[in-house]
């Protein structure tokens, strides 16, 4: 639901550890197959999915018309951060758009500005402690710390990477989509499907946050708990029970536009597993940071880029819903914005 990191480069530099048996071995490609996305009604009640999912504002829809004062005219558009085809499939109506683009604004630019900041991502400078101390070794619920410590195995980290690893940096590697290390370095993830093609048509790039931003933000002092609410939030979907049940719901809901039946079934999921305070406050924290905060900062990026007209804002799907999403925060600055049915998703509610 973010981004795929630039952690993942380090993947070839990483030391393999003897601890393989423990690793995500249920996590095979037909594991993360999704040829036929439906709801899987096993997953939860999905009455209260709809009950929560009437409440969240602007919850229908990937594809939104956006009209400046002036009459400029761009559009916003919910990605779905994944490698798999039928995400990768776009739509013919979001393609003219992009095929007119002046400019699109991905969540953070992909592009590094100067060298030292691709060597820091190369030599991994900014994923390692300076020190290691046991007691610093971070400690997670007791169902989420096995699911963390086998993705660490599988990518090569080992088991106790988490007390060699900043744990902002640890966060950064759980929000990739395991799924995605089967076409790693050979498949864009969505968000970058949508780079290419605009790229092609001629369009500039113009990221709307720095791509440190994420690890700069969580590694300040006031966030610990919210660094720990997102390595908990993002440790839970590697269940792997739950897994490829949730993943076929959660493309289906996507294709549909049904976006917040996403978000209500998230957090459904996260009260059931936690509990219903421990689970919503770590929602809350994930989510004020996460979506609120850095869509605060999303609007001051795109504004200049919307008065202007011709950009496609391309972000994560759960970025536009809400009374915090960024349709409602689009229209706070004055601007229309409309949704643009796309073939496939259902009517607006």
């Amino acid at each position: 639901m973010f981004f795929r990191p630039s952690a993942i480069v380090l993947l070839t530099l990483l030391v393999l550890t003897a601890t393989g048996a423990r690793a995500q071995h249920w996590m095979t490609k037909e594991a993360c197959a999704v040829r036929d996305p439906k709801i899987d009604h096993s997953l939860t009640n999905f009455d209260r999915v709809a009950e929560q999912a009437a409440k969240i504002t602007n919850g229908t829809g990937r594809l939104w018309r956006v009209t400046s004062p002036n009459g400029a005219v761009s559009h916003l558009w919910g990605t779905l951060h994944s490698t798999n085809p039928l995400i990768l499939d776009l739509p013919d109506e979001l393609r003219e758009v992009l095929a007119k683009a002046k400019v699109v604004a991905p969540e953070f630019d992909p592009v590094f500005k100067n060298r030292r900041r691709m060597e820091i991502v190369a030599q991994g400078s900014d994923l390692w402690r300076d020190l290691y101390y046991p007691d610093e070794l971070l400690k997670f619920d007791s169902r989420v710390q096995p699911w963390i410590e086998s993705r660490l195995i599988s990518l090569g980290y080992g088991a106790e990477a988490a007390g060699f690893l900043k744990a902002p940096a640890l966060a950064e590697i759980l929000l990739a989509d395991p799924c995605d290390d089967f076409s790693w370095g050979a498949l864009p993830i969505q968000d970058d499907r949508v780079l290419l093609l605009a790229l092609d048509a001629g369009a500039e790039i113009a990221g709307l946050e720095d791509r440190f931003a994420f690890r700069r933000a969580l590694s300040k002092a006031d966030m610990a708990e919210t660094l720990d609410a997102v390595i908990q939030v993002y440790g839970t979907y590697l269940d792997p029970a739950r897994f490829q049940a949730t993943r076929n719901t959660s493309f289906a809901f996507y294709l549909q536009g049904r976006i917040a039946e996403m978000i209500a079934m998230e957090r459904i999921n996260m009260a059931e597993f936690f509990g219903l305070e421990k689970g919503n406050r770590f929602l809350q924290l994930v989510d004020d940071y996460m979506l609120y905060e850095r869509n605060l900062d999303f609007v001051t990026a795109a504004k200049p880029l919307l008065d202007a007209g011709g950009a496609v804002i391309s972000v994560g799907c759960f970025h536009l819903p809400g009374e915090n999403g960024l349709v409602a925060l689009f229209r706070s600055e004055g601007l229309l914005v409309e949704r643009v049915f796309v073939k496939g998703e259902v009517a607006l509610r």
